[in-house]
């Protein structure tokens, strides 16, 4: 299966939620990247995430701990 490269627009997007992935907690299992996480991206990196982009990561987040759980 070919997935086609993801639009310039939104690329920043799935390079944050990496970089923000790479932070979460770890224990039993995968779990979702907790906010606590996200909001000390936002203040460390002074970079301030709008709620569309909040909700891309949180559904691309959602999406991943589902598919290692499947």
């Amino acid at each position: 299966m070919t997935i086609p490269p993801l639009p310039l627009s939104v690329r920043y997007l799935w390079s944050t939620f990496h970089r923000i992935s790479n932070r979460r907690p770890s224990g039993y299992g995968l779990s979702l990247i907790p906010w606590s996480e996200i909001a000390a991206f936002q203040q460390v990196t002074r970079f301030k995430l709008s709620g569309w982009e909040l909700e891309i990561i949180e559904a691309l987040d959602m999406e991943l701990v589902a598919a290692h759980a499947a």
